[in-house]
């Protein structure tokens, strides 16, 4: 499993426009769920309502967060993105992602890690962290739910560095994508 950060948009991963399209969006079917939330100005429902201009806030650390669907999901992309609101605010986010497909043996699918969301990144049309699951193409993660912890929230980019009271995630997606072959 691998951690691979990249500027690019979705297009981008899944081929040209004229070739395939966007794949869906399977967090949209999903039941979103969290251990928290501050209060009705930051709902759960935010993690996957579609709109960057809304986010969950959790209240301490670690939260936990995460997807529920009715039935199992193939996948092998998890988007993590902060709200658009943010601006320039560059955040770091120690957090572990993990699936299961009976909410009780969890499996870690993204590692332990600090993972930086950089607000001032203009390619990034704001902070958004990608997932991809280091998995060859064919094979997928099969799991009926996707578990997000996170351990802390600095804004990074102010002085003194600003620790947040609890986790911030502005939107998660989730998609079964085909990696393009590169034409020689």
């Amino acid at each position: 499993m691998k951690k691979l950060t990249l500027v690019f948009a979705l297009l981008v991963l899944c081929g040209s426009a004229s070739a395939q399209t966007v794949p869906p969006n399977l967090a949209l079917s999903a039941t979103a769920w969290a251990e928290t939330f501050l209060g009705s100005s930051y709902p759960i429902s935010a993690l996957k309502d579609g709109n960057r201009n809304t986010w969950w806030e959790g209240t301490k650390f670690p939260e936990k967060c995460g997807l529920t669907w009715p039935s199992s999901k193939f996948f092998n992309l998890i988007l993590v993105k902060m709200p658009l609101t943010w601006g320039m605010q560059n955040h770091a986010q120690p957090m572990v992602v993990e699936s299961s497909m009976d909410g009780v043996t969890w499996t870690v699918i993204v590692a332990d890690n600090v993972y930086h969301f950089n607000g001032t990144n203009p390619a990034t049309n704001g902070a958004i962290q990608y997932f991809d699951m280091g998995i060859e193409p064919g094979r997928l993660i099969q799991a009926r739910h996707i578990r997000i912890t996170t351990k802390k929230n600095t804004i990074t980019n102010l002085v003194p560095f600003l620790e947040k009271q609890g986790p911030q995630i502005g939107e998660i997606e989730v998609y079964r994508i085909t990696k393009p072959t590169l034409a020689p």
